[in-house]
Parts: structure tokens; sequence; C-alpha cells
């Protein structure tokens, strides 16, 4: 939940800074920007736990046997 409540506070954070600046073009590339960094954030995990499923699954075959 605090991951949450920070990823929310810099969101509004950055928004409102660029619809200061920039109005609605602004505000809307960094609800982009912000998308696309968490769907990074999402796919690096998401490798991360796979290959460690894969390194489990292996390492627990019993030796001669094929999966």
């Amino acid at each position: 939940m605090t991951t949450y409540f920070i990823g929310g506070a810099l969101g509004s954070a950055g928004g409102s800074q660029a619809y200061e600046h920039s109005g609605w073009a602004g505000a809307s590339i960094t609800a982009a920007a912000f998308t696309v960094l968490g769907l990074v954030a999402w796919l690096a995990d998401y490798r991360e736990r796979e290959d460690g499923l894969r390194t489990a699954a292996s390492a627990s075959r019993a030796v001669g046997t094929r999966a």
C-alpha cells in the first residue's frame, strides 16, 4: 500500500506540473510515460519470476527423468 501511495503522489505531482507548463498535452504525455514505466517494471518483475520458477522446476527434477 505504501508503494501505491507513493506512486499516486508522484503521478499527481508530475501530472499537475505538466498541466501547469504544457496544458492537457503535457498532462497526457506524462500519464502515458507513467503507464509505460509501470508496464516496463511489471514486465521486468514477470520475467524475473518466470526465470525463478524455471530454475526451481529444473532443480527439483529427479536425476534420469525427462520433463
